[in-house]
């Protein structure tokens, strides 16, 4: 006569039961050889279904790999995987593609400055190259048309002009990137350097507005004038656009992390001419146009 035996503790159990007395299992009417009781319960016999449904669930796409680390982006740089790099988009390799995409304000290439850390020193000489590229020839403008500008002090005047376009002009970023992580809130993830980061691709075309002007007020050439304040003004749509996208915001918090940190911008300004006053006392001063 065959015997039933519980397949979750081995005990006997009598023919026909549904329930094992002595660990309350729900009995299946699974029988042995008579030999010993089945030691293996019921869900040691299910892991090949289960692994074959694995893969199955892979295919239906609820868990794709992401993209970047086919394009090998994570492999170099370690970034955690909290940005989609779009399917089409390569991504640059030189500073020049860079500046480039900057100035185009070509989203995805203002992104990727975002999220790549090893450009940090590359944006930083960028940075550093721009400012004194302004600060130079604003000094040259000053000391070369003496019917826009009177000169004081030279040194003076290169002290003042240093302080306003180099130190001045850094801190400035420096203010939009840390009032524009206050205002953005928790919601802004991108962090001060990475704004600072940003904004020193996009003051680029600033240094080159800044050189092309001058260069026209200096030779008399109307042409290079207009095209120097067209450049002008073409930098700062593409310096409100790089905060824009560095905040993650609308352009009204934009504009107002602008006029805040123009705001202290201008008391720091105030407070280092009273400094400097001090020091040399007057440096130059602009000559108002003359009506006649």
């Amino acid at each position: 006569m065959s015997k039933e035996f519980c397949p979750n503790c081995g005990k006997s159990v009598p023919q026909g039961a549904k329930f094992c007395e002595g660990c309350g299992h729900q009995l299946q009417a699974i029988k042995s050889d008579g030999s010993k009781p089945q030691q293996q319960p019921p869900y040691q016999q299910q892991p090949p279904a289960y692994q074959q449904q694995t893969p199955a669930y892979q295919q239906q796409g609820q868990y794709p790999p992401p993209q970047h680390q086919q394009g090998g982006f994570m492999n170099r740089f370690q970034k955690p995987p909290d940005y989609v790099v779009p399917p089409n988009y390569v991504e640059t390799t030189t500073m020049t593609q860079r500046i480039i995409g900057t100035t185009k304000m070509n989203v995805h290439v203002v992104e990727e400055i975002e999220r790549r850390p090893d450009l940090q020193s590359e944006a930083q000489n960028l940075l550093i190259i721009s400012l004194a590229i302004i600060t130079l020839f604003e000094i040259i403008a000053i000391l070369s048309l003496p019917e826009e500008y009177e000169v004081f002090s030279t040194v003076g005047t290169i002290a003042e002009t240093i302080f306003v376009n180099f130190l001045g002009e850094f801190v400035l970023i420096y203010l939009l990137a840390r009032i524009g992580k206050a205002i953005g809130g928790a919601e802004t993830n991108t962090s001060t350097s990475e704004m600072i980061r940003m904004l020193s691709y996009a003051y680029v075309i600033r240094a080159i507005a800044q050189a092309i002007n001058v260069m026209g007020r200096t030779n008399d050439s109307v042409g290079l004038s207009v095209v120097g304040s067209l450049a002008f003004f073409y930098s700062l749509i593409v310096f409100i656009f790089v905060i824009r996208r560095g905040l993650d915001k609308g352009y009204l918090i934009t504009i107002f992390t602008i006029i805040v940190s123009v705001f202290i911008w201008i008391i720091f300004l105030g407070i280092g001419g009273i400094v400097l006053a001090e020091i040399f006392d007057d440096t130059y001063r602009i000559i108002p146009n003359n009506p006649n």
